[in-house]
């Protein structure tokens, strides 16, 4: 691992041997030298001691053991991220820097102040080790350092390593009597003063004296990560007071921003760990302490902590020109002190000398202090260059800092100016102690400065706020050093009015909370692009995220700050920059300064399914092409109280449920509502869509775009100007809801003084078969988008893409709104959906998908209703790799969604075997005959090498089909697949017990959409009869004739159902036959008698056994009360046959030896997961996915479904129905994944707890079902449930399924 270490690391590892020397040898301690120059040779000698290699890093065994001090883990933190390593480190004042670098690496920080503290913290640093690294501070004195670490008890860490405990390490330190208590109180419980620190000041801490001066001292044990929630438990309400002991600010603002609104606390007091003086005064009844107003020397504790010596300031009160002078002077001095060791380390010196030379220049000043004191050292006796001799110090790393407290500078002052054209290696820190009161105007000055260093693009340029964050702060001012050019920081340090008599830290804190968190601080981090760096923008607060996120390009960048700061045009400023600054920063101001003089417009959009956002995202494309300033965002991005300070704005919103507002709308929508904003100033405009058949009832009319009309009646109210009147989109107009959009926009163009150019004559979105047919076979840029860190989503496009892959990007739709609410962006993940043909897999592919499930996704496994395995939550960064893993398991993704061919169904009930073998070989076969030929799969996911060129898909064509295609195999009696319900079916006709081929069928399909007539579930026709020789011919002629003559202008009508529908099965078959060259035979007789699953032990016709098993919603996880995963797994672990995935989310655990029988019942019956007790209808169940993950989801499915179960169970109980079987289907959209059209009872999702209500679907999947209520909520189901189902009880005959007695009882048409 020494390989790639930094030379600066190296050199200053240290090693406190004050217990490594005792520390035993399975702890895999590292005893390191205390001088570099020894480093190396000692790795030999280390890795067979079991020390500080990289294959201990690597390997799963007891956590490396690092005993150094706190100069040297600065730089390990850094280079040993993540690796689970444990630091042991004395406690010092200079803790705050390497606890800020912890945070930042997600390490775990332990405090211990005694003998007894030391040893529970050891244990459980180990313990904690397995989940990241963790630093371990003591503070002991020498006395209490003279510990036998041999008494340390390796057992207990030995125990849960080895024993791959699902306890969490903190659980299981408990158990095992180990304290790991993260804070320590004492004194009494009716206290009025809290004392708060970590290091060395529980020696002021005797709870005698606590008592009696009522004060509760509070040691904190863990410092990161921090728990607030348990902190605040161990507040008493009596405390008025709270005294936080530390070295600088970290502590001081981590836990003033947590307190609780009950504690009222008067004074926040930081002291420093040496001052027990002054706690002793508090003890003895002093009852007011100074409160100190640190954040005055915010800067200094900040710097100082992180460079120590190397910190070089240049300061002169009230002229930073001066201050600049010096700092040049310095730099030519060591301008020329490079030169001459240039010159030097060519001369006649000795080896060791001239290397260390080289190696200091190589460093470009920045070598270790090591080798600094040794350059040092050697030069103080050199002849050969009498300046480096007198000048020896700049051997020493040097961080060059100006500091402008008193000067207040803004944008007439060519102080900046002066500094960034200059384009010297030096630092500019300003400090802004403006007031930041939310009823004062937004401040600009220091500010200001900021943004327009921004403009140079050549400086690296940050705003900070360490009473709001240290550890971005720290970051920031570390990343200004390292960067080869000049930096400018804003230090935001923001104090009260000086008409307010609470002038104290805790009150700063407020203040700079408040600021940041509504907008008016606006925290970040940006580096230009140089030779060595790429730019990027990193935007630190997470009031403007959502916003500066989608502006990552400079020009976007700097004119959305711009626009925030209202900054003014300097004409002076403008001349000099003309004169001094090059071109490039010119053209930039002058682009920058003259967008500040376009006109404005706001678009603010609420939208849940995307059109609202799509057409916003539009209109503001065209906006910048009329020439108007634009800001496009989600309607709860913005802080709405700025609302006032808008000139134009524009609202484009759907309608989300009955009346709603989208969930990235409501906070505004509620702001709104509540307070009277006053909108004199602002001129709107309201652009609303909706559906106006979604609610037919004409009592629900009211709800068509109630939200857009809601919220142009309320601005009106606020005193908004309207621009135009309202305008409404309707999806039910012919060319949807841009037949409206189209007839108002002009008006609105023409209202804002711009060209009214209707959007329909712009560039349209690409539409599908154009993004299919610019993606290079599959391509985009999806691998460059994997590669892009700043989302966790990829491009819109790729997304389309990535469908032929069986990849679908989701979100978490259960924190959608809180994430917008924060400015965040949605929490992208991904699904991936694994092709099984015919649903057979391995024992040992399904262990894969288990270790897939547990090490890239959620946790668990969803059994698909087209036989494949699903995983989600899988986010991109470990994308790659999950795919990597599927492959790595013999199985893949690719075609499992998109607009190909996708996996072919097959009946996996192989009782059978002889026939099951024929279909399932020809389900298997014909797959892979309609797979897409495109390497981009392998290239992307598999690195394999690129197509060089004259790649060709020979049976899709660029542009692929045009809409999904789906094919199903079935095997009668059982129509487990729903073979009707698909584009293309093959019936297996089975004579005297011998297959002799295949009915085809065509036209199948699920889908439809609300309110819209032109969609329509429909049954697939029989098309004719084919032999096994001809089925593979039959399929694909049946496929390219949809490729051909599929509706590519409007992918709701896409389907092959509607090819069929608009030209006649007869044309089809004809079509179909003439590619052929031979006529197909007519269909043969055969009959379906369920499309469900035989649940339980079955003997298979070659002797082997088969178990059905139920898997509720096909989802495979564990609950505390059902181990249904943890069971799976471990039968697969001894299965030796086949594990087959049914059409209805269920298993067959297959092929099961005689030998075997007993072994697996066993199993089943250990983790209860077994079919015992299951109702019929419970067994006849299937859901969709659905939410939170699924984007297109109206309401619950997979999480609701079982609950109305148990409901509709009790009812059936009642009249002696439990053990009817009884199909029930869900789904939360009416795309139909769980083929809900043709179930006896099923439900569509169309708003959240409102779903359509369809009855009289075939038992056997061979008859669709009828809408019987719409909109209906869980008591209209039952309600209107109970009636008909003890009618059923009553007068049903013999042998008569649900279904068709509600038809035969005219309770639905047939």
């Amino acid at each position: 691992m020494w390989r790639g270490c930094p030379k600066p690391i190296r050199d200053e590892l240290l090693i406190e041997n004050q217990f490594a020397k005792n520390a035993p040898r399975q702890t895999n301690v590292v005893e390191l030298p205390k001088k570099q120059n020894n480093l190396f040779g000692h790795v030999g000698k280390l890795h067979k001691a079991h020390a500080f290699n990289s294959s201990l890093l690597d390997q799963d065994d007891f956590p490396v053991t690092v005993f150094t001090s706190q100069s040297a883990l600065g730089n390990l933190l850094s280079f040993v991220k993540g690796k689970g390593m444990v630091f042991h480190v004395p406690f010092t004042s200079s803790i705050n820097q390497n606890v800020a670098m912890a945070k930042l690496e997600e390490s775990t920080v332990l405090i211990s102040n005694s003998t007894d503290q030391f040893f529970a913290n050891a244990h459980l640093s180990y313990l904690l080790s397995t989940k990241g690294n963790v630093i371990h501070y003591y503070y002991l004195t020498k006395e209490e350092k003279a510990i036998n670490f041999r008494d340390f008890d390796l057992s207990i860490i030995a125990k849960y390593i080895s024993s791959n405990d699902s306890t969490s390490p903190e659980d299981f330190a408990k158990k095992s009597g180990i304290n790991s208590e993260k804070f320590v109180a004492i004194g009494p419980k009716d206290a009025t003063t809290v004392i708060v620190g970590y290091g060395g000041a529980h020696l002021a801490a005797e709870e005698s004296i606590l008592k009696a001066s009522s004060t509760l001292f509070v040691q904190i044990v863990q410092f990161n990560p921090f728990d607030a929630a348990q902190f605040i438990k161990l507040l008493p309400h009596s405390v008025k007071d709270m005294h936080l002991v530390e070295p600088t600010g970290l502590l001081y603002s981590e836990i003033v921003q947590s307190l609780h609104s009950e504690v009222a606390l008067k004074n926040v007091v930081i002291e420093e760990l040496d001052t027990k003086s002054r706690l002793y005064s508090h003890f003895q009844g002093v009852n007011t302490v100074e409160v100190l107003e640190k954040e005055q020397n915010l800067h200094s504790d900040i710097l100082s902590s992180v460079f120590k010596d190397h910190l070089q300031v240049f300061n002169s009160k009230g002229s930073p020109e001066v201050a600049f002078g010096s700092l040049v002077s310095d730099l030519q001095k060591y301008e020329t002190f490079v030169q001459s060791v240039t010159e030097l380390s060519d001369s006649n010196l000795s080896a060791g000398f001239k290397s260390n030379l080289q190696s200091w220049l190589k460093s470009n000043g920045k070598s270790s202090d090591t080798l600094s004191k040794q350059l040092i050292e050697e030069a103080s006796n050199l002849d050969q260059s009498e300046f480096v001799r007198h000048h020896q110090e700049y051997f020493k790393r040097k961080s060059r800092w100006i500091v402008d407290v008193e000067t207040l500078l803004d944008l007439s002052n060519t102080t900046i100016h002066t500094i960034l054209s200059s384009g010297e290696n030096l630092n500019l820190l300003i400090i802004d102690q403006c007031s930041y009161d939310t009823d004062l105007p937004a401040p600009k000055n220091r500010r200001d400065a900021g943004l327009y260093a921004l403009n140079y693009n050549i400086a690296y340029v940050a705003a900070i706020c360490p009473l709001y964050s240290y550890t971005q702060a720290v970051q920031a001012v570390k990343e200004a050093d390292a960067f080869n050019g000049p930096s400018v920081i804003i230090l935001h340090a923001p104090k009260g009015n000086t008409g307010n008599k609470t002038k104290g830290s805790l009150q700063s804190i407020k203040l700079a909370k408040k600021a940041i968190d509504n907008g008016l601080i606006t925290l970040y981090r940006w580096t230009p692009k140089t030779n060595d760096t790429e730019e990027s923008l990193l935007v630190d607060s997470s009031k403007t995220k959502a916003t500066l996120q989608k502006y990552l390009d400079k020009e976007a960048n700097l004119s959305l700050l711009l626009e925030e700061a209202k900054i003014s045009k300097d004409t002076g400023l403008e001349s000099q920059i003309e004169s001094k600054v090059q071109q490039k920063a010119l053209d930039s101001y002058k682009k920058l300064f003259g967008g500040m003089n376009k006109k404005k417009l706001l678009i603010l959009f609420g939208s849940d399914g995307g059109n609202a956002e799509s057409l916003a995202k539009r209109i503001g494309m065209e906006a910048k092409e009329k020439g108007l300033f634009v800001k496009t965002l989600p309607m709860d991005a913005f802080v709405t109280e700025d609302l006032a300070n808008e000139e134009h704005v524009l609202f484009v919103i759907s309608t989300a449920g009955q009346g709603e507002f989208p969930g990235n709308a409501r906070e505004t929508w509620k702001f709104l509502s509540a307070n009277d904003l006053d909108l004199s100033k602002v001129n709107f405009s309201v652009f609303a869509l909706g559906d106006r058949q979604y609610w037919p009832r004409p009592e629900d009319s009211h709800y068509f775009a109630k939200a857009g009309k809601d919220l142009d009646i309320r601005l009106a109210k606020l005193n908004g100007k309207r621009l135009t009147p309202i305008g409404v989109g309707d999806d039910r107009d012919p060319d949807g809801y841009f037949t409206g959009f189209n007839q108002w926009v002009p008006e609105f163009w023409t209202a804002l003084g711009v060209e009214a150019e209707s959007l329909a004559t712009q560039a349209a979105v690409p539409s599908d078969d154009a993004i299919k047919a610019a993606s290079n076979y599959l391509r985009g840029t999806i691998a460059e988008g994997l590669l892009d860190t700043s989302t966790g989503a990829l491009s819109e496009f790729d997304t389309k893409l990535t469908k032929f892959h069986g990849i679908y990007q989701q979100d978490d739709r259960d924190i959608r709104e809180l994430r917008a609410r924060k400015g965040l962006e949605k929490a992208f993940s991904f699904m991936i959906r694994v092709r099984v043909p015919g649903g057979i897999a391995t024992p040992a592919q399904y262990i894969a998908m288990d270790d897939i499930s547990d090490k890239w996704a959620n946790g668990t496994i969803k059994l698909t209703t087209r036989q494949a395995f699903q995983f989600h939550g899988i986010v991109k960064s470990v994308l790659k790799r999950s795919m990597q893993d599927i492959n790595k398991s013999l199985l893949d993704s690719i075609a499992a969604c998109g607009d190909v061919n996708r996996n072919v169904m097959c009946n996996p009930d192989i009782e059978n075997t002889e026939i099951h073998k024929i279909v399932f070989d020809f389900a298997k076969r014909f797959s892979e005959h309609l797979l897409p030929a495109t390497a981009a799969y392998h290239e992307i996911w598999l690195d394999k090498k690129l197509v060089a060129g004259g790649e060709e898909e020979p049976l899709y064509g660029k542009t692929y089909l045009p809409r999904k295609f789906k094919t199903a195999i079935a095997v009668p009696p059982s129509n487990d697949v729903d073979v009707l319900a698909h584009d293309l079916g093959y019936i297996a006709i089975i004579e005297d017990g011998k297959f002799i081929g295949f009915n085809v069928t065509v036209g199948g399909g699920m889908g439809t959409t609300h309110g819209n007539k032109k969609t329509y579930p429909l049954l697939a026709q029989p098309l004719g009869f084919c032999t096994l020789e001809q089925a593979v011919a039959v399929g694909e002629k049946v496929m390219l004739v949809q490729r051909d003559y599929g509706d590519r202008t409007n992918r709701k009508h896409a389907r092959l159902k509607y090819t069929i529908e608009d030209r006649g099965i007869e044309w089809f078959r004809n079509e179909v036959e003439s590619r052929l060259g031979f006529k197909l035979e007519k269909s043969k007789p055969y009959k379906f008698t369920s499309n469900g699953d035989r649940y339980g032990w079955k003997k298979n016709s070659d002797g082997t056994w088969s178990y059905t098993l139920f898997i509720q919603n096909g989802r495979i996880k564990d609950t505390p009360d059902y181990k249904l995963k943890t069971g799976l797994r471990e039968i697969a672990a001894v299965h030796q046959g086949v594990f087959a995935l049914s059409p209805n989310q269920h298993l067959v655990i297959s092929k099961i030896p005689e030998n075997q029988k007993a072994t697996i019942s066993n199993l089943l019956a250990k983790y209860g997961i077994d079919n015992n007790g299951l109702s019929g209808l419970r067994l006849n169940s299937m859901a969709c996915v659905a939410l939170p993950t699924c984007g297109l989801a109206m309401a619950e499915s997979e999480r609701y479904l079982p609950s109305l179960v148990g409901k509709i169970e009790n009812i059936l109980e009642e009249n002696g129905l439990r053990e009817e079987s009884i199909t029930i289907r869900m789904t939360g959209c009416p795309n139909g994944c769980a083929r809900p059209s043709i179930a006896e009872i099923a439900f569509v999702g169309k708003a959240p707890g409102m779903y359509n209500m369809y009855l009289g679907g075939g038992f056997a999947g061979e008859r669709l079902n009828k809408l019987y209520k719409e909109s209906v909520g869980e008591e209209d189901i039952l309600s209107t449930l109970a009636p008909i189902i003890k009618d059923y009880s009553r007068l049903r005959r013999d042998g008569e399924h649900f279904g068709d007695f509600v038809i035969r009882q005219g309770i639905v048409s047939a």
